[in-house]
This record gives C-alpha cells, structure tokens and sequence, in this order.
C-alpha cells in the first residue's frame, strides 16, 4: 500500500522550525516536499545543540527537521525569485 499522501507536492516556504516540522510530518506521510531557501541556507542549518555557529550540511537540528525533503535556494527578495517560485 502506497503512503497516504504519496500523490501530493508541498512546497514549503518560510522560516522556523514550526513550519519545518509540519513538512517533516508531511514527508513521512509520503508528500513531495520541496523546501524553498533563501541564498545562504535556512538558518537552522548554523544550529548546534549549544547554539554555536556549525557545518551547514551537518546541524542536528536541520537534519532533523528537513529528512525526507528537497530543497532548492531561491531569492525571493528578486522578481526573478518570485517567477521561479
């Protein structure tokens, strides 16, 4: 049997860990979930258990939170940004 929500995308917009964590629950669900970054990375990519600043492809908290995502950078501070979302 298919997960139950295997037949659907969710692109996720916006910071926090709230909006991160709905995603998460929405990837282990089955959804496509394309996670839309800013340039420089989602901030929770800096994170470390003491609040010190970390290896951006390594922090607990952002493997946590975006396991089973896609992501894609996109500034949508530019027109062109925007187009793309």
């Amino acid at each position: 049997m298919a997960p139950i929500l295997s037949d659907c995308t969710v692109i996720e917009v916006g910071p926090g860990e709230a909006i991160a964590y709905c995603g998460r629950l929405l990837a282990d669900a089955g959804a496509r979930v394309i996670k839309v970054e800013p340039p420089g990375g989602d901030a929770a990519r800096w994170e470390t258990p003491r609040g010190a600043h970390g290896d951006p492809e390594r922090s607990p908290l952002f493997l946590h939170l975006n396991a089973g995502k896609r992501s894609v950078v996109v500034d949508l501070e530019t027109p062109v940004g925007v187009e793309q979302l």
